[in-house]
This record gives structure tokens, sequence and C-alpha cells, in this order.
């Protein structure tokens, strides 16, 4: 008998097999030939216009592409809220990152039970905590959502988001007494970093070449520095003893750190130099602590003074 249901089960496979596949029935480009003549070769292209990113018919087979994309996605929106409700119940309710203690605030990124997004959190030892961001409720901005970093300064809070997917994120200032959001600048690039006096926010563009400072009180922005080779790119964070900011010039094998004071880019900790790689941890008790790989290809500390240049003043 188990045989014999064996024979069945295989033949029906079989007879599956043999039938005719469906015909697609997505949308289908219209034809328009061109002729094309190169290196002697004579060819017809009829979706040669496709390439034209402005043509009617290039936009109308696009947008027939989404609809029929979002029309055979539907049959699974009724299964979207039940799955994603037993991923909540698979996962940990302490979906948690570790914290981490600065300026006198601990700060930490978590993800509620059935939440979607990531809430960023800080508070003080003891103290009840304060939500500096919850992207489920930005969950309207789109089907995407990602921070490139964030700073706080005093009751308001600057964040870099990306809504797209695209890596171009738009600065935001946000009033932690009121909740309200406010749009900087539409397009930048993921970091950002207050002034010491919490006047105007240093970023960078969507290229990460150019740093760019906006005065809040004036409402007015200016370039601080552009880096002219094109395999660095920049970035930048507050130190946060010192209360200055870094900015980080790396490509793929070299590292040059300068700090921003007074809105003037300073000469560089140390000069760029191909194979030498370095980080500026912290400026602690006078002294400008970093990881070098200078000397081997092992990450060493070292540390120097916090306005001297010029890695011939590092002790190792």
């Amino acid at each position: 008998m188990k045989n014999l249901l064996s024979v069945m089960t295989v033949l029906v496979f079989l007879l599956a097999g043999c039938s005719q596949p469906e015909k697609p029935d997505g949308p289908v480009a219209a034809r328009h030939p061109a002729t094309l003549s190169i290196h002697g070769e004579t060819r017809t292209d009829p979706y040669l216009y496709l390439a034209d990113k402005g043509h009617p018919d290039t936009r109308r087979y696009l947008q027939d592409e989404q609809d029929y994309l979002a029309e055979q996605q539907a049959r699974f929106r009724s299964w979207e809220s039940s799955y994603r409700q037993q991923m909540a119940r698979w996962l940990s309710d302490d979906l948690r990152g570790l914290p981490v203690f600065l300026d006198g605030y601990w700060y930490e990124r978590r993800v509620k039970p059935g939440g979607q997004y990531a809430v960023y959190e800080r508070w003080r030892t003891g103290g009840a905590r304060q939500v500096l961001l919850d992207l489920n409720e930005l969950d309207g901005e789109g089907a995407y959502l990602a921070v490139g970093s964030f700073g706080v300064h005093a009751t308001r809070l600057a964040v870099t988001l990306d809504s797209r997917g695209d890596e171009r994120y738009r600065l935001l200032l946000r009033d932690l007494s009121t909740g309200e959001f406010e749009t900087i600048v539409n397009e930048t690039g993921p970091s950002v970093a207050w002034s010491p006096t919490g006047d105007g926010i240093y970023y960078t563009d969507a290229a990460a070449s150019r740093v760019y400072f906006r005065d809040l009180s004036l409402g007015i922005t200016r370039l601080v520095y552009e880096e002219s080779d094109p395999a660095f790119s920049l970035r930048l964070r507050t130190d946060g003893p010192a209360q200055r900011v870094l900015l980080t010039a790396e490509s793929h094998d070299a590292t040059e750190i300068r700090w921003i004071a007074d809105r003037q880019v300073k000469a560089p900790i140390a000069p760029r130099q191909p194979g030498h790689i370095y980080r500026a941890v912290t400026a602690v008790d006078g002294k400008l602590w970093l990881l070098s790989n200078l000397h081997d290809q092992v990450f060493r500390l070292a540390h120097g003074q916090p306005d001297s240049t010029g890695i011939e003043r590092w002790t190792f």
C-alpha cells in the first residue's frame, strides 16, 4: 500500500510538471523600434526608449510595474499583522543595545515589544527615562526609517533621518519639552554635531565631502570645510568631556582628524599618510587618547596633548 501511494505521489508531480505554465499577466512595455548601427552592424531595438527616464511610455511602464507589484502584494496584507505579532512574540521583550554613558546621562537604543523601529532614550543614574526619539511615532514618514546620528544639547535633539533608504538624510531638530519637530536641511549626510554653545549645528552634505555650520539663531548656513580628495569621506562627532567637535576624514587606508573650534577647522592631529589609521577616543585629564596602527598592524593606545599636532608628540 505504501509503495502504491508513493507511485501515485510521483505521478501527480509529473503530471503537474507537464501542464502548461501560466502566461505572465504583468505589464508589457510598449514597442518603439529604433535602428542602431554600431561597428558596421545594424540592429533594431524596440525598447531603446526605456533608457530615457523622461519618455512618456517609460514613465507609464514604470508606474504600471509599481501598480502590478502593489496588486500582487495585496493578498499578503491580511497576513502582515499576524506575522508581525508572531515575530514580536518570538523576540525578547527586552531587545536593547548596550547603554553608553555620556555627559552625565546613560543613552540606550531599544525596540519595544511589537514595535518595528527603535526607541532612543536617556536617563541619569537612578532617574527616570526620557524618550529622545521614537521612530515608531514617525511611521508615516515612509516604509523605511533609519537614524544616521543624533546629538542632544540642553532640551533640543538634532537627528539625521533617512526615510527612503537611499542614504540621503534630512536634518531635523526636536524640542524635547514639546516634542515638536522642525526640518533644518532637506538633504544631508548622516553626521551631525552640536556646537559647544548650542547656537548651531555642524553637518555634512549628502556626499560626505563638505561640512556646513547652521546658525540656529540667525538661520544662516555657511561652508566650514571641503574635502578635495574623493577617496576620503567626512564624519563628525562631539567629544563629550572636551565639548569640542571632531572632524574625521577617512579613506580605506588613511585617517586625518581635526578639531573644529570657533567655527574654524584646526590643523590635523596627525596628517594623513597611507597605511595609518587612527581614532581619536577622547580628551581626559589634559590628554588626548587615541588608537593608532602607526607602528604595527594591531591598534595600540597612544596619548598626546589635545591641541598639539604631529605624530612625533604621541606617546605609545
